[in-house]
């Protein structure tokens, strides 16, 4: 169970035998609900939404204040058994996010308000999730021969580990999620109102939700924002609504539609839930639709990601299912790429600005000849040229949990092939002089480093990358002397790497790093910069931190303008 330096441990490992699943069940029962449910929802918040170093360190706080000491010594006796036969000091995990949510899919089907036998430590809760992750399926890296595997094997491959990890990918920053999505919504989106095509994406969300736009996500991120930065042992995971808003003039009508698209009672949840049937440790659909559980006017937060994803890609799955129509639809994702276009070129705008002279950057660039588009950008270094598709298109939150091998095929070649064969054009434009009046001639262009930038997170590891290299060599896509192979980088990348473009490194240099290596060669573009430009990684976004803090400012505004007046 290898994910680069951390290992999955469970109680098979630690206690030399592996116990069913109704083990874990009757541990967690030992526990009233709501008393579970936020001891869960402290560990989920310790964890989720953390850059390495983050969940790294929510880990080790759980580790002091969740086991029990006899615990501490069985598991400080495993990591050196494990270190004396490996060799190795890599960090052993016994708490992650897939496991807590299972634990809390088991909870609300089987835990009652008041328990029989009521448990007086943490200890039965510590086996009940170690017992879990010797049910959970591993997400590490695949190491053997994809090749050798039969073509079942390899979709089962493929579905095991794109899911569990496009879902709790651990490089996304908070800070990133939210700004990034509140541009798209009301900057990028209202930035193209002169396009024959625009949409007013504020409005028709306004409209599907039956509340002002604006309004739905100033209340949606106050509900979130009260779990933003927890601590085990004093953060509160339930909100009670009718204290929480006693200082404001927000009535019912106005936080109540909110709620509708937040929020599920229990009854609600088990139902949907028992309609699945069975063990599926992957299915967490309802809770990621609607993470919060309401129990009269009580809520609490059953999983942090997903509560900050609902007041960011959340707006997106929001309009696109609420839309009555597949023309409305379609329309939308057509526009919805226009806007991902837009928030690329601008974030490549602020690294390479008009003044600049050692790079030039192309945005939206354009046959001479015939107006048609060829690419979103080019960044020209001189012999080299970086040609850049963004891709917005994502994943549909059935689709991805569901694991169906058509629907995860179908959308990667939405999002990969069809970039591959735009930027094949490209190519083919350049070696034809047809940019010849942009000064980008054949003749100077020795190296193309073809790039993806993806609004959809990809785990680009071997498994998914030879069959990305696969498909696109048997459809003759970007080959020729000087091609570098097509590489994908999600959003969050570009908008680290924004910083150091501005101050002159060379995406171009980083793309023959990576590209020349068999090995780098098909790593994530995340886990390249994590490995080869740290400072990169670790750096934060001036822009994005910008936009952050606008947010906040604009939140409390409304709510200090909501703010009743003392009498």
């Amino acid at each position: 169970m290898i994910e680069y330096f951390i290992i999955h441990i469970g109680y098979e490992q630690v206690y030399g035998k592996k116990l069913p699943l109704d083990e874990a069940v009757l541990r967690l029962k030992r526990y009233p609900l709501l008393s579970l449910l936020e001891i869960l929802a402290r560990m989920d918040a310790a964890l989720s939404l953390s850059s390495l170093d983050e969940f790294a360190q929510g880990h080790r706080l759980l580790l002091r204040e969740i086991l029990t000491p006899d615990q501490r010594s069985d598991i400080a006796r495993f990591r050196a058994i494990y270190r004396t036969k490996q060799g190795s000091r890599p960090e052993l995990i016994l708490f992650h996010e897939l496991q807590i949510l299972n634990a809390t899919k088991l909870a609300l089907e089987y835990c009652d308000d008041e328990a029989e036998s009521p448990a007086n430590s943490w200890r039965p809760l510590v086996e009940a999730l170690l017992i879990l992750n010797d049910h959970l399926i591993p997400a590490g890296i695949w190491r053997g021969d994809y090749n050798d595997l039969g073509k079942d094997e390899q979709t089962e491959g493929f579905i095991r580990y794109m899911v569990p990890n496009m879902v709790f990918h651990r490089g996304s920053r908070l800070l990133n999620l939210i700004s990034r999505w509140y541009d798209l919504f009301f900057v990028d989106a209202p930035y193209l109102s002169r396009r024959p095509d625009y949409i007013d994406l504020p409005a028709e969300l306004g409209k599907v939700i039956s509340l002002d736009s604006k309004l739905f996500y100033r209340i949606g991120s106050a509900f979130f924002t009260h779990w933003m930065k927890p601590t085990i042992s004093y953060w509160n995971p339930v909100l009670n609504l009718t204290t929480w808003f006693r200082d404001f003039d927000i009535e019912p009508r106005e936080y109540e539609p909110v709620l509708g698209q937040l929020a599920l009672t229990r009854d609600q949840l088990k139902e949907q839930f028992r309609e699945r049937g069975g063990w599926e440790p992957y299915f967490f659909l309802p809770i990621q639709a609607k993470p919060f559980l309401r129990i009269n006017d009580v809520l609490l937060c059953l999983s942090r990601r997903f509560a900050a994803e609902k007041i960011a890609s959340g707006l997106y799955h929001l309009l696109l299912t609420k839309l009555p129509t597949s023309g409305e639809r379609d329309r939308f994702l057509t526009f919805f790429g226009f806007v991902f276009e837009s928030y690329v070129n601008r974030l490549l705008e602020r690294a390479f600005p008009s003044t600049s002279l050692a790079t030039r950057y192309f945005p939206n660039v354009k046959d001479p000849k015939t107006g048609n588009e060829i690419t979103d950008a080019i960044l020209d270094y001189g012999d080299a040229l970086v040609l850049i598709e963004a891709k917005s298109t994502l994943f549909s939150l059935p689709g991805l949990v569901s694991g169906d091998p058509q629907v995860l095929r179908q959308k990667f070649q939405d999002i990969v092939y069809d970039a591959a064969e735009q930027l094949d054009k490209a190519v083919k434009a350049v070696n034809t002089g047809a940019l010849s009046t942009l000064g980008i001639t054949p003749d100077r262009i020795k190296f193309y480093y073809p790039l993806v930038v993806t609004l959809q997170f990809f785990p680009l590891e071997p498994i998914t990358y030879r069959r990305l290299e696969e498909t696109i060599a048997a459809r003759g896509l970007l080959r020729g002397p000087g091609i570098a192979p097509l590489q994908m980088a999600y959003i969050e990348d570009l908008e680290r790497m924004e910083t150091a473009m501005a101050t002159g490194r060379a995406v171009a240099d980083l793309l023959r790093v990576k590209v020349t290596d068999k090995r780098l060669k098909v790593l994530s573009f995340g886990n390249f910069l994590l490995e080869h430009v740290p400072q990169i990684v670790n750096r934060h976004n001036h822009y994005l931190e910008e936009r952050f803090a606008a947010i906040r400012d604009e939140l409390l505004a409304f709510f200090k303008s909501r703010q009743k007046t003392m009498r």
